[in-house]
């Protein structure tokens, strides 16, 4: 007697042809699913690479780290702080960040969200995060980010503060009044 497994029971896959697709899967020969692209997969690679470049650089702040810190800066980055006047080179902020730091003194900023923003270049991505400090409250750090060909590096940050539209008025008038101008 020959013994027939049929598969298909009235124009319907069985539990026979059920079991048979599953033992192949299982086995390897056939993938259950697509290759998954492997732009995906670096721009994925990317993501995590920055969000560890930036948690990195907040942590050597925090730590007055300044030769780690300023490593992860490219060599002709800018840093732009909440003031008018903290539009710096990265050289020009090595020089403001070398008293606090020579004595132990950094700045924290602990991260709060932040949003990845890639850019038609695999290289180059944007970010924007919300940070939280003691003493200044929410703010908000963006900027750009550059692969040099081995490592993500910070081109340029800007830091500001982030003020509730209920008294945004109020601290333009005061920032207007510090700065002597008139309304």
């Amino acid at each position: 007697m020959k013994f027939k497994m049929n598969l298909f029971s009235n124009n319907t896959l069985g539990v026979a042809g059920i079991w048979v697709i599953a033992l192949v899967l299982a086995s390897g020969n056939i993938k259950a699913s697509t290759a998954v692209n492997p732009k995906v997969q670096q721009g994925e690679a990317d993501k995590i690479a920055i969000g560890n470049l930036l948690d990195g650089l907040h942590q050597a702040a925090a730590s007055a780290d300044a030769e780690d810190y300023f490593g992860r800066y490219t060599e002709d980055a800018y840093f732009l702080g909440t003031d008018a006047s903290e539009r710096w080179s990265i050289d020009e902020f090595k020089a403001y960040a070398d008293k606090p730091f020579s004595e132990g003194r950094g700045w924290r900023y602990e991260v709060v969200s932040r949003q990845l923003l890639p850019t038609s270049s695999p290289h180059v991505y944007g970010f924007d995060e919300v940070l939280n400090n003691a003493k200044l409250g929410l703010c908000r750090g963006s900027g750009i980010v550059i692969h040099d060909g081995k490592r993500w590096l910070v081109a340029h940050y800007v830091l500001s503060m982030l003020i509730p539209n209920a008294i945004a008025e109020t601290v333009g008038q005061a920032s207007i009044r510090n700065l002597g101008q008139q309304p």
